[in-house]
């Protein structure tokens, strides 16, 4: 973990994505500012911080329908989430953003978030880093004949992990299903990009 920003962005995905399948979750989970511990965070974040992150250099947002057809892929994307709950020993961490707090541009086709979400972190025991999961997230996609609508729903579901470090590393890879859109919409894609932490740059993952 210590050495991922030295790795390539396709490398970090490849390799990173392998630590998060198969894991379950851990409901004692915090934000911490330092790693001096994996069991009990000495400089939580609290409620409220809000984390900027964006694209890993290089890197992009695809969407890609069953089969492995790409939807679209966008080069340029910048998200902020806010702290809701700071986690503890008994809770996850919880964040919001707004439709405006995940941008994307530099897309193959007219892209834009239509609505924000929530997000989930669960640590994994004995490390740094974390699973993900998100709900409500919606995005619509321009193929050129119709406007495809996209979301995640109202129900918690994987969204990726996430790399303790400084930076940290968020690696999303998840299915959004169709909300809206014409026959030729697919009926699901996968969203998947690789973001790195800005702002604040160190934040790790511990237990309550």
């Amino acid at each position: 973990m210590r050495h991922v920003k030295s790795l390539g962005a396709v490398a970090i995905a490849t390799a990173t994505l392998a630590i998060f399948m198969g894991v379950g979750t851990a409901s004692a989970t915090v934000l911490c500012k330092n790693n001096l511990s994996k069991v009990k965070c000495t400089e939580p974040y609290p409620s409220g911080t809000a984390f900027i992150s964006t694209l890993t250099s290089g890197g992009s947002v695809t969407f890609e329908a069953p089969g492995g057809t790409v939807l679209d892929k966008c080069t340029v994307s910048t998200t902020k989430e806010t702290l809701l709950n700071a986690g503890s020993s008994t809770t996850t961490v919880t964040s919001s953003f707004t439709a405006s707090d995940f941008a994307l541009s530099g897309c193959t086709v007219t892209t834009a978030t239509l609505t924000g979400g929530e997000t989930e972190l669960h640590w994994i025991p004995e490390s740094e880093s974390g699973t993900i999961t998100a709900n409500k997230l919606e995005v619509t996609i321009n193929s050129g004949l119709a406007d495809c609508v996209y979301g995640r729903g109202k129900t918690m579901s994987d969204w990726g992990g996430y790399v303790g470090g400084a930076p940290g590393l968020i690696l999303l890879s998840g299915a959004m299903k169709k909300v809206s859109g014409a026959a030729g919409c697919p009926a699901e894609v996968t969203m998947a990009g690789g973001y790195w932490k800005t702002e604040p740059k160190a934040v790790y993952v511990t237990s309550g």
